[in-house]
């Protein structure tokens, strides 16, 4: 008999005592299947599909690639068979009408926004045309609002607050609030049961309140891009039908997007748990500060901590037990901004390769920000070059704790310049880090770590599971300016 306790698979045989075998998580699973996948492909394309249909991952019928051609066929006519023409929901274009105060002169781009791809059989085109239009559209609309409404915000923060008022959660969000997830016409069943539970959830999340209640979902609830989708082009329908009309465009804009945005996207409030953006936002605002103040004077450093110091590459033979003791070890790194825990990432390694090599940038991590903090504590003036190292010693990276000597290209240049540059090495390990690791992208906040409010006030994480907003990250980094 097999069964889970306490997050363990326990077996247990007539007369024996139970033995505890670990879970395997979602992710190692894929991981493996993809890679007997990749080893089938390696001996020829049959095999591949047949492990494909082992895993159930393809229909029996696919037995080589042209078989693909014929399931599409089949398809578009099981689209035709079932009457395509009844999926596609002719009140869409009454509700884009009455919502956009915009009587269409063609009728059928209303209902081509609704129409997602998987309707094979429509004579109308799938809304992937209009969605690239309307992306590109409100991405215009959408920077010149935050630019006329935040002048204090630099361009970082600009390009920040951007990317999260255009993300596609935040336009699926918006799709429900709009009723437009109701119109999707598909041929699939999976993505209508998707979008009705996502709809509930986001319905009830609303009524709860709060700014970016959407971040709030509760696990296993998947966010349907074709809802954003068809926001975007529901946006072009309108572009289109007046002839690329900017006014028309705009004033649907201020009405319908720019009343959603004040309402649930303020600034003070917004919350941002990407782990690229967050980093580009520090290192934004801590470089902001070093070209303002020409040197590291009053610079608040972005610092990584983690579990992966020791010792790596070491020429030994390692055992079997070794191996998958490392490999089930968790992996975190927190960022800490100003002493203060932003965000923590937790990862397990996806090889013994994988592991020695993060060991290794986190040793180099080590060095840029023991030079940082050099660079910053006792800073040179700003004419005043940085003495200059050897060719071998600025490509080794530094193997006692002495600060690592900064790259070539740092080198006789002031402490602005170097500070910018050494800035720029971080980053670029940490993007090293990330990508050796295979994170997600979202990190997780720490619930018990208390953070600057932009009021000065001591506040928890715990008042926001969600993540750490971008004024907490401003006040932190630059507290003059909070």
């Amino acid at each position: 008999m097999i069964g889970q306790v306490g997050g363990k698979l326990v077996r247990e045989e007539e007369g024996e005592v139970g033995e505890e075998v670990e879970v395997a998580r979602e992710k190692v699973i894929s991981d493996v299947v993809e890679a007997l996948i990749g080893c089938a492909l390696l001996q020829s394309t049959e095999q591949a599909l047949f492990v494909c249909r082992t895993f159930t991952l393809l229909p029996d019928t696919i037995r080589t690639m042209s078989d693909f051609n014929t399931l599409l066929l089949d398809l578009k006519q099981r689209s035709i068979d079932h009457n395509w023409s009844s999926r596609i929901d002719l009140g869409g274009l009454t509700h884009l009408q009455k919502l956009f105060s915009h009587t269409y002169t063609y009728p059928h781009l209303a209902l081509e926004a609704f129409t997602h791809p998987s309707l094979l059989a429509s004579v109308l085109p799938s809304y992937q045309r209009l969605e690239f239009l309307g992306d590109a559209w409100l991405d215009f609309y959408i920077v010149r609002y935050i630019f006329g409404k935040h002048a204090d915000l630099s361009p970082g923060e600009l390009t920040t607050l951007k990317g999260v008022l255009a993300s596609n959660s935040t336009l699926s969000a918006m799709g429900v609030r709009l009723g437009l997830e109701r119109f999707v016409a598909s041929d699939s069943d999976v993505l209508s049961d998707n979008i009705g539970v996502y709809a509930k959830e986001i319905k009830r999340l609303e009524e709860e309140g709060g700014a970016q209640y959407w971040l709030k979902l509760k696990r296993g609830v998947v966010v349907p891009k074709a809802v954003a989708d068809v926001v975007e082009a529901s946006f072009a329908s309108i572009i289109v039908d007046s002839g690329f009309d900017e006014k028309v465009g705009e004033e649907v804009f201020g009405r319908v997007w720019r009343g959603f945005y004040d309402e649930w996207c303020r600034w003070e409030d917004l919350v941002v748990r990407d782990l690229k953006r967050v980093v580009g936002y520090v290192m934004g605002m801590v470089r902001r500060v070093v070209v303002k103040e020409g040197g590291g004077k009053g610079a608040v450093l972005l610092e990584i901590r983690s579990n992966l110091h020791g010792e790596s590459g070491e020429e030994r033979v390692v055992s079997g037990d070794e191996i998958v003791e490392a490999l089930l070890s968790e992996v975190w790194v927190e960022l800490v901004v100003a002493g203060e825990t932003v965000g923590k990432v937790v990862a397990l390694p996806r090889s013994l390769g994988h592991l020695e090599r993060a060991k290794r940038i986190v040793k180099d991590l080590d060095a840029v920000q023991r030079r940082l903090k050099q660079l910053i504590s006792k800073p040179q003036k700003d004419d005043e070059p940085i003495e200059a190292v050897d060719a071998e010693a600025a490509t080794t990276p530094s193997s006692t704790d002495e600060p690592m000597p900064l790259s070539l290209a740092c080198t006789n240049a002031t402490t602005s310049e170097s500070l910018l540059c050494a800035l720029d090495e971080q980053e670029h390990l940490l993007q090293q880090l990330a990508r050796t690791l295979g994170w997600k992208m979202l990190f997780q906040p720490l619930t018990s770590t208390p953070l600057c409010s932009n009021d000065n006030t001591q506040s928890s994480m715990q008042d926001d599971a969600r993540g750490v907003t971008l004024a907490q990250l401003r006040t932190l980094v630059s507290p003059h300016e909070g």
